[in-house]
């Protein structure tokens, strides 16, 4: 049976990877057909709390709204052993490179690495990871999607996956 998948963040290089990859079965959210991250996170999560999986890419900066959207998800799901949230960070040299065009961008992708293994210490049912790319290659961009698959249908929780 095939899940079903939210991706924020579909139109961008690793979201667009994610949302071609589970087509027919995803659901695409960005600013292109009308889903800002920053404004409208109660619209992402109405469309899109019915699914298994939440791919949560967007990064929606300046600002804290991937890890708004990440604890939006995590408190209605966190009691559900069926649904899987699997949040895209940053790998430590991609987020040097980012903080010389946007001093934000490591604030911002540390602020969702917290969130994110603080829920993992929480009590909770679904499973919640972490994937980092590097500078996301065309060698990343084949893996990644064998990789979520390996998040989705694993039995335990993979806690993060550093990709370089």
């Amino acid at each position: 049976m095939s899940k079903s998948v939210a991706v924020t963040g579909h139109t961008g290089t690793v979201g667009s990877v994610m949302y071609d990859y589970y087509q027919p079965n995803c659901l695409g959210f960005s600013r292109s057909n009308g889903y800002d991250i920053r404004s409208e996170q109660d619209k992402i999560f109405e469309a899109a709390k019915d699914c298994d999986v939440f791919i949560n890419c967007a990064h929606g900066g300046p600002g804290y709204a991937q890890t708004e959207l990440f604890y939006m998800f995590y408190r209605a799901w966190r009691q559900d052993s069926t649904k899987t949230i699997i949040n895209i960070g940053s790998d430590n040299a991609d987020r040097k490179m980012w903080s010389m065009v946007r001093r934000e961008y490591p604030a911002e992708k540390a602020a969702l690495l917290s969130a994110v293994e603080t829920a993992q210490t929480d009590n909770h049912k679904c499973h919640v990871s972490l994937i980092n790319p590097n500078v996301v290659t065309d060698a990343i961009k084949q893996d990644l999607p064998a990789v979520t698959d390996m998040i989705i249908h694993s039995r335990c929780e993979v806690k993060s996956i550093n990709l370089q």
